[in-house]
């Protein structure tokens, strides 16, 4: 069984693919997600690093990620 973040990163790696969250736009903040998911902002934090590694988002210090 994965890790509820690998869970998380997968969920959302869906939406993105099916224009759930349009390229170009920002993902919901942390705290949106760790609501929306029931899990804290650490693990949301995992899942989303997972989508930066595999280049599904993009961060920079300061801001929330763009899709």
């Amino acid at each position: 069984m994965a890790a509820r973040y690998q869970q998380i990163a997968h969920e959302l790696r869906e939406a993105i693919r099916q224009g759930e969250y349009a390229i170009g736009t920002l993902l919901p903040s942390e705290g949106e997600l760790a609501a929306q998911y029931g899990v804290s902002r650490g693990t949301v934090r995992q899942a989303v690093a997972v989508l930066e590694q595999d280049g599904s988002v993009a961060a920079r210090q300061g801001a929330r990620r763009v899709v």
